[in-house]
């Protein structure tokens, strides 16, 4: 809510003086070359690799253990461990056929084995990391954002995505870089950006509360309310931005949380302002668009206050003559249909 009113500043500051062409190409090349050393400088300057999963730990103690890739020496744990590029293990044959296993026993006594699953896709960006694992700064600014905040809302302890420093040096990025892209001359999305913000503070908040409260929480939760209370606020979404997010995600059990951050990032914009982005753009382009509820001032006015005078009116049975002489000396589109009677009539309904 308190972004909110920043994009409306920024929006003001750009309507006021950015407005000839050659100041929007302007603004559009420094725009595009700052989003760019930010994005790039920060990856590089804050290296993190982690797991991406597609490596597991064979003949070991800790058989089916995520591990760093072949040249991973120290996760596996045992004599013969080694770190196999394989993402899971499955017992094939035998009475456990179709199970996952986490070593030869699990299957052999079945009669079957435990064969490795390999799968053709990996999570994240390498960057400068080893085959089998993704730098954490690097997935979120240049990989899919999908991706990224499907993994922020579901993974869970003990395969962290993404360590405190990232979420918070992520979530700060593209906070700054929203709002100094929004309204520029070029398009840029909110929605994904505000989820993806959203859900990087929320689980951060989440993983400080599972390290120093209670180890049986669970971040993805976090993020997920984060997520809802950013589009909330930005947005000035409720209902419709709840069901939303419920149906998106199957997260039902979730619902209060949900309800409880929405409404508040709501209450905590409208301090501040009452109009959403969305309603900021729309004035800024100087487009028409009705409000969701009208200013205290109309609540003084009545009908014939705003209504032509005097009132053109149409009668239920009326000739073609005067519908034309009507409809040619009026300006406005909107007559009353009154029935014939004493005391001029009653009203019928009205013709647009």
């Amino acid at each position: 809510g308190v972004w909110d009113l920043c994009f409306n500043r920024m929006a003001h500051f750009r309507q006021k003086y950015v407005t000839r062409r050659p100041l929007k190409l302007l603004e559009a090349l420094l725009v595009s070359l700052l989003t760019s050393l930010c994005v790039f400088l920060l990856a590089y300057s804050f290296p993190q690799c982690s797991n991406n999963g597609s490596h597991t730990c064979k003949d070991a103690d800790n058989w089916g253990e995520w591990c760093g890739g072949t040249s991973d020496n120290s996760t596996c744990i045992g004599s013969k461990a080694t770190c196999f590029n394989a993402s899971g293990w499955i017992c094939k044959g035998g009475g456990n056929s179709g199970k996952a296993c986490r070593g030869r026993g699990d299957c052999e006594w079945r009669g079957g084995s435990c064969e490795p699953v390999q799968s053709d896709e990996s999570f994240g960006v390498r960057l400068g990391c080893p085959v089998g694992q993704y730098d954490e700064l690097a997935t979120i600014f240049f990989g899919t954002r999908e991706h990224s905040i499907v993994r922020l809302i579901t993974q869970a302890f003990p395969h962290v995505p993404f360590s405190n420093g990232s979420l918070l040096v992520a979530g700060v990025t593209y906070l700054f870089l929203m709002l100094i892209t929004y309204g520029c001359s070029f398009p840029a999305g909110l929605f994904m950006p505000s989820v993806l913000v959203g859900a990087a503070l929320g689980r951060l908040v989440g993983q400080l509360v599972k390290t120093y409260v209670d180890s049986r929480v669970f971040s993805g939760a976090y993020a997920l309310a984060g997520a809802a209370a950013m589009l909330g606020g930005v947005q000035r979404a409720t209902i419709s931005l709840i069901v939303i997010i419920i149906e998106g995600t199957a997260n039902v059990h979730f619902l209060l949380p949900i309800v409880v951050t929405t409404c508040t990032a709501k209450f905590v914009g409208n301090a501040f302002g009452r109009e959403g982005v969305y309603e900021i753009g729309l004035r800024r382009k100087r487009l028409r668009f009705l409000e969701h509820e009208p200013g205290w001032l109309l609540d003084l006015c009545t009908a014939g206050d705003v209504m032509a005078h005097p009132v053109v009116s149409l009668s239920v049975i009326d000739t073609i003559g005067n519908i034309v002489r009507a409809l040619s000396s009026s300006r406005h589109n909107g007559f009353p249909v009154l029935s014939l009677g004493a005391g001029g009539g009653r009203l019928e309904g009205t013709v647009l």
